[in-house]
């Protein structure tokens, strides 16, 4: 995964309590600040800056972005 890309945020498909703040997350782009263990990255959003610790299956690339 490189820090560089633009990915998209993808998890939050339904309305339970956990899914109700992915869903505001979910469509919105951004990018890799940093990579953890056990599968984890920060993401920051690039509309608001608004940064975010999550799991790498919950990011996916943009369509287009290379």
């Amino acid at each position: 995964m490189s820090e560089s890309g633009i990915y998209t945020y993808a998890f939050g498909s339904d309305a339970n309590a956990v899914s109700r703040h992915r869903l505001r997350w979910k469509g919105r782009p951004c990018r890799v600040v940093a990579r953890g263990g056990l599968n984890t990255v920060m993401v920051e959003f690039l509309d608001n800056g608004e940064r975010l610790t999550c799991s790498r299956n919950a990011i996916r690339r943009k369509k287009g972005a290379k």
